[in-house]
C-alpha cells in the first residue's frame, strides 16, 4: 500500500537458488516506539528499531520471540557547524569537548541495556576493530570544567552574571538538534545541556522529525550542534571519506582540511592494509586536532523476530537485517 507498506515477491525466474519465502512485506512504522507493540500484536514478525531501554525490556518479555543487541561500525556523535560564529573558533569547540562528560552520558543511556557500551575515541575505527582502533579522543570528554572555562577565556569570552559566557555582547548560546521522538537522544541532549551549563555555555534543544532533520536541516546546515549516528560499512576509510572531505555529501558541518583530503586520497590508493590503517588513524588524529566532531559511543543495533521464522541474523552494517532475506524460512 502506498506510504504504508512495500511487498517483495520471490522471483521464480531467478537463475540461482530460489528464496524460501513467497514474499516479504515491509511495513513502514515510522515511530520506533510502535514497533514492539506491532510485534506483540502479530502485526509484524520482525522489528529493527533504534534501541531504547523500555522497548528492549518490553520485547524481552514477549514469548516465542528472539532478540539480539549487536555492535557494528555505527557510532553516535555530536557534530559542530563551522559556519556558526562561536563554533568557528577551535578553542570553543575544544572547550565543549573538555566540558562534556561522555562516560556519564553513556552510563545514563546505552549502558543501561548493554554493558558493552563505552566511550568511543575514534571516528574511523570502532572499538570492536581491535587491530585498527586507537583512542585519539581520550584526553577529552571527561567533564573538565576548569580546562573548558580556561579555553573560553583564552578565546576572549567573559562570564556574565547569569553564569553564561559572552563575547562582543553575544552570549555563547547554541542549539542542539536531533530526531524528535527518539527518547535516548533526547535524554542525551538534556544531559549535555546540563553539562554545558557547568562550563557557562547555554544549550537550547531544537529537534525535528526525521524527515525534516535528515532531509532539510542537515543538508542545509540548519543546526549548531547535531546529534545522530553514522551507519558504517565493512570499509571504514572509503565509507568515511564523504563525511569529512571538503565538499563531501555527508560533510554537513562545512569542514575543510587539505591535510585530511590528502590523507584520504593516500589511504584510498594504499593496497597495504597496515599502511592504510596507519593513514586512517592519522585522519582521525587530525579530526581530533581540528575538533570536527565529538565521538560518543559505538551504537548498538537491536533486532527481534518471531521464533516461527528461521535463518534470521542481524547485520550491523549499512546492509541491515535484510542482507540474507533470501534464506529466511518458516520453521517446521
Amino acid at each position: 500500500m502506498p506510504g504504508q507498506s512495500l511487498t517483495l515477491v520471490r522471483n521464480n525466474k531467478y537463475y540461482g537458488k530460489k528464496a524460501s519465502l513467497d514474499s516479504v512485506v515491509f511495513r513502514f512504522l515510522l515511530e520506533s516506539t510502535t514497533q514492539p507493540a506491532a510485534l506483540q500484536n502479530n502485526e509484524v514478525d520482525l522489528i529493527h528499531p533504534q534501541p531504547q531501554l523500555d522497548q528492549i525490556q518490553q520485547v524481552k518479555a514477549l514469548p516465542d520471540v528472539t532478540s539480539q543487541i549487536n555492535f557494528g561500525p555505527t557510532f553516535e556523535h555530536f557534530d559542530f557547524n563551522f559556519k556558526n560564529e562561536h563554533l568557528a573558533d577551535l578553542k570553543v569547540r575544544q572547550a565543549i569537548a573538555n566540558g562534556i562528560n561522555i562516560e556519564d552520558l553513556v552510563n545514563q543511556t546505552v549502558k543501561q541495556f548493554s554493558d558493552q557500551a563505552e566511550p568511543l575515541g575514534n571516528r574511523i575505527y570502532m572499538t570492536t576493530q581491535t587491530d585498527q582502533y586507537q583512542d585519539h579522543f581520550g584526553e577529552y570528554g571527561k567533564g573538565d570544567t576548569a580546562a573548558a572555562t580556561a579555553l573560553l577565556e583564552e578565546a576572549g569570552y567573559t562570564k556574565g552574571g547569569d553564569g553564561i559566557y559572552a563575547k562582543g555582547g553575544t552570549k555563547l548560546s547554541l542549539r542542539i538538534s536531533t530526531t524528535a521522538g527518539n527518547q535516548l537522544r533526547e535524554t542525551q541532549e538534556k544531559l549535555f545541556q546540563a553539562q554545558m551549563k557547568q562550563i557557562g555555555v547555554d544549550i537550547k534543544i531544537a529537534n525535528a522529525d526525521s524527515r525534516k532533520f535528515f532531509g532539510d536541516w542537515l543538508p542545509n546546515g540548519n543546526f549548531d550542534i547535531s546529534n545522530f549516528a553514522w551507519v558504517g560499512s565493512p570499509f571504514p576509510i572509503s565509507g568515511s571519506q564523504d563525511t569529512y572531505r571538503t565538499g563531501g555529501g555527508g560533510n554537513y558541518r562545512s569542514y575543510s582540511s587539505k591535510q585530511v583530503d590528502d590523507l584520504f586520497k593516500q589511504a584510498m590508493g594504499e593496497f597495504d592494509d597496515a599502511k592504510a590503517t596507519e593513514l586512517g588513524n592519522q585522519i582521525d588524529q587530525q579530526l581530533t586536532a581540528d575538533m570536527v566532531t565529538i565521538p560518543l559511543y559505538q551504537k548498538p543495533t537491536f533486532i527481534a523476530w518471531r521464533n516461527s521464522f528461521a535463518n534470521i541474523a542481524d547485520n550491523s552494517t549499512k546492509d541491515g537485517p535484510f542482507w540474507n532475506a533470501n534464506i529466511w524460512a518458516k520453521t517446521a
